[in-house]
């Protein structure tokens, strides 16, 4: 199975965007006349853009695509529910893949229910993506399956990630009044010494006193600072 970027024309006219799955753009186009709509375009999704190796590992990149902690608390919350909720776990990835905004969750959450299906555990598949889901999460996922607590764990993750978020939040919040006063101190020392120091300096030199060493220093600054810029 591949996946399908298309783009397709409700009948009233609307232009619609999206992904699907499919064995074939064939079968990917009678999939989008199925609902209803026209397909402009359909185009294969590269699995290397989504960092997809043939593997199925996703690669470390710095340009790897990231899955936000408020999607992957969503999502957890959610598979909790399912779960909880008596629905299996393949059946619950799917509904959960088709529901998600975010692209690179969806074409993750597609893999892994694929591998499941196959016969690999939760943990094991998701194991696969340590760039959405990190060793923490595999580990506590791996624990609940073998507890039989699967929805209880991943309700306590969801807590944990979202506990999370508020937290750091909070510290990039907090950083951003000392980050102001640094910065609008850097601009005042700046403005003294590029225009304010070199009038001072004319004032002692037309006065044609002998300067003290401290100012003799400052006046030194402010020409270094001068010839840098």
């Amino acid at each position: 199975m591949a996946f399908f970027a298309y783009q397709a024309k409700s009948l009233d006219g609307t232009t619609t965007k999206g992904e699907l799955e499919a064995a074939s753009e064939v079968e990917a186009r009678i999939k989008i006349r199925a609902q209803q709509m026209i397909p402009v375009r359909v185009n294969a999704i590269d699995q290397t853009q989504i960092g997809q190796s043939s593997g199925g590992k996703v690669s470390s990149g710095f340009f790897a695509p990231r899955v936000k902690s408020k999607d992957l608390q969503i999502f957890t919350r959610q598979l909790s529910t399912l779960i909880n909720s008596g629905i299996a776990v393949v059946q619950s990835l799917e509904l959960l893949e088709k529901s998600t905004k975010n692209v690179a969750l969806r074409l993750c959450l597609a893999r892994v229910r694929q591998d499941i299906s196959q016969g690999k555990k939760l943990a094991d598949s998701l194991q696969l993506h340590e760039r959405i889901f990190d060793r923490l999460y595999v580990n506590l996922v791996r624990a609940g399956e073998e507890a039989g607590v699967l929805d209880t764990i991943l309700n306590r993750l969801a807590t944990y990630i979202e506990k999370s978020v508020k937290i750091k939040n909070k510290v990039i919040g907090a950083l951003y009044y000392p980050a102001g006063v640094c910065f609008v101190a850097g601009l005042v020392l700046f403005v003294i010494m590029k225009f304010v120091i070199p009038k001072f300096e004319e004032l002692f030199k037309s006065a044609g006193t002998s300067l003290p060493a401290p100012t003799v220093i400052v006046i030194n600054m402010s020409h270094r600072q001068s010839h840098s810029l």
